[in-house]
């Protein structure tokens, strides 16, 4: 496993921070000169902001995404520069600060939105539109409305979402979108209908998307069941999903809680105990989590 250490990280912003700021005095020809050691920054930065991530760092993760998109937007490179802004939006709705993330999801709309400048084989085109990109967002979107309770506005957002996917192809987009949809009438206790979109993603996921995907999807389907009192449905989709969330390498903080859930149902209430406590220890503040430690009567 790749080892990293506070002090590289901080020398990594230290240096990349003084060569942003050398690049943005430099004249033209000093930013053509330093444009290499941008790129080869930009490279490092991701690798390792990324495995901050899968590590749960995430204020290494949050100050190396910034120091991305400055080396993006130093570059001129708009593609990257959206992506950046959409997964800082994404990496913001994680910490459950979700004002921020409607912020930074909003910027890379717009953007996308306004037409990107794109460099193919060294020539720039401009875009006008990107459909796909757009539906990303508008589902990021109403990701993070929906996690702020915000129930209306995310079904609006992910039925603006669904038929750019449609239109696109984007077929496990569709599957992604049609979860969220799901999970958004899960929430408005129209399980019924929750089970129609669960249903429908998890045919799509089979064909199109991950294993993990289908994992995730198997979870909530089990969860509605449980909660319209088919426990018998429930514990066989539960047994399925839980197969699929031990495999997972890196799970964040939503696998954690979906096995623990799983666990749980199942009757494993010590594994589901310590899936539950790896979650706190990672986010202490995870309400959803005491909330299922509780009904274990687990005190936190």
């Amino acid at each position: 496993m790749t080892t990293i250490s506070n002090q590289e990280i901080k020398q990594l912003l230290i240096r990349g921070r003084a060569l942003l700021e050398a690049f943005w005095q430099s004249d033209k020809s000093g930013k053509q000169f330093l444009a290499p050691q941008v790129e080869e920054l930009a490279g490092k930065v991701s690798h390792k902001a990324s495995l901050c991530e899968n590590r749960y760092l995430m204020q290494h993760a949050y100050d190396l995404a910034f120091l991305l998109l400055a080396c993006y937007k130093a570059l001129g490179n708009q593609r990257a520069e959206f992506l950046q802004l959409h997964h800082i939006g994404d990496l913001y709705r994680k910490l459950r600060r979700y004002a921020e993330s409607f912020d930074f999801l909003q910027q890379a709309l717009a953007k996308i939105r306004g037409g990107i400048w794109i460099i193919e084989d060294g020539q720039p085109r401009f875009e006008a539109e990107n459909p796909l990109w757009e539906a990303i967002v508008l589902n990021s979107l109403g990701l993070t409305y929906l996690e702020w309770g915000k129930l209306e506005e995310a079904q609006d957002h992910f039925e603006q979402s669904l038929p750019l996917r449609q239109r696109v192809g984007d077929r496990r987009g569709e599957g992604t979108t049609l979860h969220n949809l799901g999970r958004m009438y899960r929430v408005k206790q129209q399980y019924q209908k929750a089970l129609e979109f669960f249903e429908q993603a998890l045919k799509l996921q089979k064909k199109h998307g991950s294993r993990l995907e289908q994992g995730i999807t198997l979870s909530y389907l089990g969860r509605s069941y449980w909660e319209l009192g088919k426990l018998k449905k429930a514990t066989k989709l539960y047994k399925q999903a839980l197969k699929i969330l031990q495999e997972v390498e890196y799970p964040d903080l939503t696998h954690l809680l979906l096995k623990g859930e799983a666990l749980a149902a199942l009757g494993r209430r010590e594994e589901a105990i310590a899936s539950y406590r790896h979650v706190l220890t990672i986010d202490s503040k995870f309400q959803e989590v005491r909330e299922a430690l509780k009904q274990l009567g687990i005190d936190t």
